[in-house]
């Protein structure tokens, strides 16, 4: 089991965490009002969960029809 939460935990937060360490961080200079930030802070939490959700799909289809792992370094 902590084969299968490896790659994925990696490729979605550990990459782009250091990613954005290497870069300094988030900078975004738009000037948007309140309202304008809550919608989209809204709209992304919405597509996180859902990612999410497709991320959680993807590996359970991997162990129940694939028979498989999607960790290469660990094969079915």
């Amino acid at each position: 089991m902590k084969a299968l939460l490896i790659l994925p935990f990696t490729v979605i937060v550990i990459i782009p965490a250091v990613l954005i360490r290497l870069t300094g961080g988030l900078q975004a200079d738009w000037d948007l009002s309140t309202a304008s930030r809550g919608w989209l802070i809204a709209a992304g939490l919405v597509l996180l969960t859902a990612g999410f959700g497709l991320a959680t799909a993807t590996v359970k289809l991997f162990l129940t029809v694939g028979e498989g792992t999607p960790a290469p370094w660990d094969p079915s």
